[in-house]
């Protein structure tokens, strides 16, 4: 149960996450190139949040999922780890507002915060953070 705060595809269709309670679920999708009409499959949850997750962006080419949380941070997961590994999330946290709004623009996750502050988090080898800015309005 839960309310949903955000969904989005993959680039490639194949999977869905869902930003509920204060996680993600992620699931893979019907394959619909194949006409397949299985129904969605769970996959794995994303946890890590202590507030309600309220954004989901993904990288060009879907191997990392970014969420924001109304506990002030920004998650990033690879999704393509084996369902069996533990997945500890890179954190991007230094907004002092709940983020609204996340976005994948080639190596940088901007960040909005419901203060109006923007955050550029520089991602180097994947999830390293090599540089952040902020802007203000």
């Amino acid at each position: 149960g839960g309310r949903c705060a955000d969904l989005t595809f993959s680039p490639d269709d194949g999977l869905l996450p869902v930003a509920v309670k204060n996680g993600v679920v992620l699931w893979r999708a019907p394959a619909q190139r194949r006409r397949d009409l299985a129904p969605f499959a769970r996959l794995r949850r994303f946890g890590g949040f202590t507030r309600q997750t309220t954004c989901l962006t993904w990288s060009a080419d879907a191997h990392l999922l970014a969420c924001g949380s109304e506990d002030n941070s920004v998650r990033v997961f690879r999704v393509e780890l084996d369902e069996d590994e533990r997945i500890k999330p890179y954190v991007l946290a230094a907004h002092k507002a709940s983020i609204v709004r996340c976005f994948f623009v080639g190596s940088t996750i901007a960040s909005c915060a419901r203060d109006c502050v923007v955050a550029f988090w520089e991602l180097d080898n994947g999830v390293s953070l090599a540089s952040k800015k902020f802007l203000w309005e």
